[in-house]
């Protein structure tokens, strides 16, 4: 399912290297189009909205961040870290967020299966 989406953005784009901020910003758009809210928002120290201020104000309900270094200067350690302090859940790894997304369709399928068999009945 996930690299079924991926590769779906990709086809649309301009043949090219993409940044992966580039790429996010890409992504970003497609979940609008698809009926998915979702804004962009700065890195932690640049004007807000941002990463942490999102956070602090609980506007989110879940964190994908994945670690490039285990250094306590980088924004994602002080993401990860503010997510952790205010409640906010985290997936930190790409199989975590794969696997969240795959139980996320698999029970809005449950779901509509079960509003369906309630209809019938």
């Amino acid at each position: 399912m996930c690299d079924k989406t991926i590769g779906e953005i990709a086809d649309k784009l301009e043949p090219r290297s993409y940044t992966s901020r580039e790429f996010i910003y890409e992504i970003g758009k497609y979940l609008k189009i698809n009926g998915v809210d979702s804004i962009n928002v700065g890195r932690a120290n640049d004007k807000s909205p941002t990463s942490l201020t999102i956070i602090e104000e609980k506007l989110i309900s879940l964190v994908i961040n994945t670690p490039t270094y285990a250094n306590e200067y980088t924004d994602g350690w002080k993401i990860r870290r503010l997510s952790h302090d205010s409640g906010v859940a985290v997936v930190s790894s790409v199989r975590e967020a794969e696997a969240f997304l795959e139980a996320f369709l698999l029970q809005e399928k449950v779901l509509e299966d079960m509003e369906s068999i309630q209809n019938v009945s």
